[in-house]
């Protein structure tokens, strides 16, 4: 919020934040001669009455104004000659008036209130007058060099004190408003500021009693103290800030890494998917050459070659994959390997129990989820801790978990070579967890895809036998595959 008039007379203005009207309905501002008290309220009481009259506030975007009924002011000098009013007549006559026709729709602005007389006097006459108008609901803001008014907004509620900040080593007004808290009317720095002689000024204090420059010092003190808190807030938002702007540039960037490690995934996936088919390949030349009815030394020779390369190629590729997996996972030493030691095994990301140590070759044979699997020791990690794991290895003995009975898997609406690549995905997968039985759902359509679903299952090694279903199966709509575990 800033004065409308200041906006148009100076290059920068200093903004600021009023509230009225939620926790509290009543606001005392104090600080120094010439830091901005009056300036801020009547910026407050032009923003009321622009709004009724539909004009736009001085305010940044967001802010709220409520639209009320009478605005009240006492401002300024109403001394009249012609009347026989003194300054402090017409004040109080204007502030009667104020206090008879307030209600709890009104604002009442009162500048300096009950000064231009006896101090004591007018400070309980100040605050009287805003008991009352805080019984009646009214918003208030009231200026004041009072420090009894100061003390009954501290002890009130629907009261709050307001301070504009005074700099003690600039001896100058920083315009800033801060809510919470009371200021000093600092009169002697004013002083010294304008030029009077510091000689005079000394004199000055030294007339102070005792108690009221004790006060004036705590005053001084709290304001200070509450400058440097501002600063210390003010830097600890601009951090807050590069911290900020900091998280999301690595955000950012995490979100780049992880498209380009998508995008490599997706790569490797493509290559493994080939792989497999060139694997698979292997396996069925391998397994023609065996089935020969007089296999000759040659034959037998090729065929255990097929196993060899595709038994290399296959590992070749599950340390690939057990790498990818294995980031955050300590591998287990080759002297920890023993029969019953649990272990992670990263390429399935499986945890299983050691059935026999390493080989010559580093392989050694895991039980995992009911069957067994022979494994290089490389791709061997300790487990994730679980709760309550102390972290050595845990032995548990009982019967293997038992394989799974069946899956279902709907192909409609596939096309053929979409369809090949789910169907070797899904006996790859039933072979890995031990599934006997898939059943491959294609309907009947024109038959293209049942015939490249049967086709697939016929070529596949870890197929024993495969059929049409039966009629509570869905008939020739499905093809229901045994695997050969």
């Amino acid at each position: 919020l800033v004065h409308p008039i200041l906006v148009e007379q100076m290059e920068s203005v200093v903004p600021n934040d009023v509230e009225l009207g939620g926790a509290f309905h009543s606001l005392v501002i104090t600080g120094p001669n010439m830091g901005g008290k009056t300036v801020l309220m009547k910026a407050v009481g032009l923003s009321a009455l622009f709004v009724r009259a539909g004009l736009f506030v001085c305010a940044d975007e967001g802010s709220e104004v409520a639209v009320f009924e009478d605005v009240f002011t006492d401002i300024g000098d109403e001394q009249s000659v012609e009347r026989g009013l003194s300054s402090f007549a017409a004040r109080l006559l204007n502030i009667k008036s104020i206090v008879d026709r307030a209600t709890k729709n009104s604002l009442v602005l009162l500048d300096e209130i009950g000064e231009g007389t006896e101090p004591r006097q007018g400070a309980a006459l100040a605050c009287a007058v805003m008991s009352k108008l805080s019984s009646k609901g009214a918003r208030v803001i009231a200026t004041t060099h009072f420090f009894e008014l100061v003390a009954l907004a501290m002890r009130s509620d629907g009261m709050e004190n307001g301070a504009m900040e005074f700099d003690a080593d600039r001896l100058e007004p920083t315009f800033h408003f801060v809510l919470g808290v009371p200021g000093s009317s600092s009169p002697l720095e004013i002083a010294r500021r304008l030029g009077i002689d510091r000689e005079l000024i000394e004199d000055a204090r030294g007339f102070l009693g005792e108690h009221e420059a004790g006060i004036d010092e705590v005053m001084k003190h709290l304001e200070d103290l509450r400058r440097r808190y501002h600063r210390e807030l003010a830097r600890t938002r601009e951090l807050t800030g590069e911290i900020e702007r900091t998280l999301k540039e690595q955000k950012e960037a995490l979100a780049r890494l992880k498209k380009k490690e998508k995008l490599a995934l997706n790569r490797l996936v493509r290559e493994l998917e080939s792989e497999v088919r060139d694997v698979r390949e292997l396996l069925r030349e391998a397994r023609r050459l065996a089935q020969m009815p007089s296999p000759s030394k040659f034959t037998v020779r090729s065929a255990a070659g097929k196993l060899e390369q595709a038994e290399s190629l296959i590992s070749a590729k599950r340390a690939e994959l057990a790498a990818l997996d294995a980031e955050g996972l300590e591998p287990m030493d080759v002297d920890e390997v023993r029969v019953g030691a649990r272990v992670f095994v990263a390429a399935m990301k499986e945890e299983g129990i050691v059935q026999r140590e390493p080989d010559s070759k580093g392989r050694v044979v895991v039980a995992i989820r009911g069957k067994n699997y022979q494994i290089d020791v490389r791709q061997l990690y300790r487990p994730p801790e679980r709760n309550g794991d102390k972290g050595d290895a845990i032995v548990r003995f009982g019967p293997p978990q038992p394989s799974v009975p069946s899956r279902k898997l709907d192909l409609r609406g596939l096309t053929r070579e979409e369809a090949a690549l789910e169907v070797e995905r899904a006996l790859d997968r039933a072979i890995r967890e031990g599934t006997a039985r898939i059943t491959f759902i294609h309907g009947h359509g024109t038959g293209a895809l049942k015939d490249e679903v049967r086709k697939r299952v016929a070529e596949s090694p870890y197929v024993r036998d495969f059929r049409a279903g039966d009629a509570d199966e869905g008939g020739d709509g499905v093809t229901v595959v045994e695997i050969d575990l």
